[in-house]
């Protein structure tokens, strides 16, 4: 998935190790998605909230149209560099975007917790994953959530085997995020992705990009967006396990 150079000829005398060592230029910081707040900007006074996130919901709308009309085009190509393309996608998000912390907070989240039917721990085993309508925006941008399985977890920790060894670990994790929501969005208003697995037929990589490509497609406010609630749809699907300590009398 990633692009190797071709090692050139030398352009000159190696400096030596005490010099290449004040050289150095210390590694760019990735973005993390537990950030919420964008570096250097702690000085800075916040944009009024209500017309930042009227901009946001504008935001969301317009790319949830787009998105849908494209995955209604039979005209959309299937093919335009495929994993390459989706890989690049995937990374300019994870490198670039840093989170709206107005997009993750305590208030969003009991909001939007009050418009949901609860999960039925009976899907379990009927539909053999976990699914959930969310009305982020009613009737403007909803989606349906599933929850992956294991075997989608393994492969998608295969494909990251394949980065290069010097990235660091907060940049896997969130590559690991990301690739974990392209599975995770079932339905966009109202249009059902490309399926990617089955427990009987396996993975299917050629729908994993189509997917993606839908996903990804996204503005990377509204991708955050889908990561934020995607993160508390995967808490509920724990909570229904918790065991709660049964008291006598």
């Amino acid at each position: 998935m990633t692009e190797k150079k071709p090692a050139g000829p030398s352009l000159g005398p190696k400096p030596s190790p005490k010099v290449a060592k004040q050289q150095e230029v210390p590694p760019e910081q990735k973005a993390e998605f537990t950030q919420l707040r964008p570096s250097g900007m702690e000085g800075h006074p916040r944009e009024d909230a209500a017309s930042k996130v009227g901009a946001i919901q504008h935001q969301i709308e317009a790319a949830a149209a787009k998105a849908e009309d494209r995955a209604n085009d039979p005209n959309e190509p299937d093919d335009d560099g495929s994993e390459d393309a989706l890989n690049a996608m995937v990374n300019k998000f994870v490198n670039q975007f840093q989170a709206d912390e107005q997009l993750m907070t305590p208030e969003q989240k009991e909001l939007i917790e009050k418009r949901l039917e609860p999960i039925d721990l009976s899907q379990m085993f009927i539909e053999q994953e976990f699914r959930q309508v969310v009305p982020i925006i009613p009737g403007k941008f909803e989606v349906e959530y599933r929850s992956i399985s294991g075997y989608e977890d393994e492969h998608l920790k295969l494909m990251l085997s394949d980065e290069p060894e010097n990235v660091s670990t907060r940049y896997l994790g969130d590559k690991y995020a990301t690739l974990s929501l392209i599975c995770a969005v079932r339905v966009l208003n109202g249009k059902e992705l490309p399926l990617h697995y089955t427990p009987q037929k396996g993975w299917d990589d050629k729908n994993f990009e189509k997917r993606g490509k839908l996903v990804m497609g996204l503005p990377a406010t509204a991708v955050w967006s889908l990561m934020v609630h995607a993160t508390w749809f995967d808490q509920r699907c724990k909570g229904l396990f918790k065991v709660s300590e049964i008291k006598n009398g």
